[in-house]
């Protein structure tokens, strides 16, 4: 299974704009997989969202999912 990463602001940075991860099942396991690719994302603060949906959890991934991998943010 393969889904498509998209980074923004300072991610853009170090991680080319969209990547594609194969062999990931959930949000966990990515986290550990971009880890592991980008050490600089070891001391960040950052978001994920699955389809334009912002996760706070641990979330089952499918086969073309987009997930965007943001700096905090705030709103108002």
């Amino acid at each position: 299974m393969s889904v498509i990463i998209i980074p923004f602001g300072r991610f853009t940075d170090f991680m080319d704009n969209p990547t594609v991860l194969q062999e990931v099942s959930d949000t966990d396991a990515l986290k550990e997989k971009l880890l592991c690719q980008h050490p600089e994302l070891k001391d960040a603060t950052f978001l994920l969202a699955v389809n334009r949906q912002v996760i706070k959890e641990n979330k089952i991934l499918h086969e073309n999912d987009e997930v965007a991998i943001m700096p905090p943010f705030s709103g108002g």
